[in-house]
C-alpha cells in the first residue's frame, strides 16, 4: 500500500526482505488490515502475544486527495486490529506507533479528526488489559 501512496521510493519490501534475512523467527503475513474478515482470520490463526500497528497513511496533502482511502487505512484498519485482538488474543500487547502530527492542529481538519478517532478507539483498548 505505501508503494501506491507514495510511489516506488515509497516501497518497504527491502525492509521486509531485511528482517527475513536477518532473523530466524521473523515471519511476515502479507495482508490487507483493511480487509476486516483477513484481519480476524489471521490474529484466530496467529494468536500473537505482540502486535506492532505502524501501518498507517501520514500525508496530508494525499489525504485530502484520497479521504476514503486515507480514513480506511488510518481508523477502519485499526479497528479491524483492535478487534481481531479483542476477540482472539486479548492479553496480547497492542502497540500502536503513530507520529506528532496526530494530536497537533491540522492544516487539513480532517485528518486531524480521523487521527483524534484512532487516538479514542485505541486508548481504551490500552487499559483493558492493564
Amino acid at each position: 500500500m505505501r508503494a501506491d501512496f507514495f510511489g516506488p521510493a515509497g516501497d518497504t519490501r527491502w525492509n521486509q526482505a531485511r528482517l527475513q534475512n536477518q532473523y530466524e523467527q521473523f515471519k511476515h503475513h502479507e495482508l490487507d488490515i483493511r480487509n476486516r474478515p483477513d484481519v480476524l482470520s489471521c490474529l484466530e490463526w496467529l494468536k500473537p502475544e505482540l502486535i506492532v500497528h505502524a501501518a498507517s497513511q501520514p500525508s496530508h496533502d494525499l489525504a485530502a486527495s484520497r479521504p476514503f482511502d486515507d480514513f480506511d487505512v488510518n481508523a477502519v484498519a485499526t479497528l479491524n486490529l483492535l478487534e481481531a485482538t479483542r476477540q482472539f488474543t486479548p492479553e496480547a500487547v497492542f502497540v500502536f506507533l503513530s507520529t506528532n502530527k496526530v494530536y497537533g492542529d491540522s492544516p487539513i481538519q480532517f485528518v486531524g479528526k480521523s487521527w483524534r478517532l484512532v487516538g479514542i478507539m485505541t486508548t481504551p483498548r490500552m487499559k483493558w488489559n492493564r
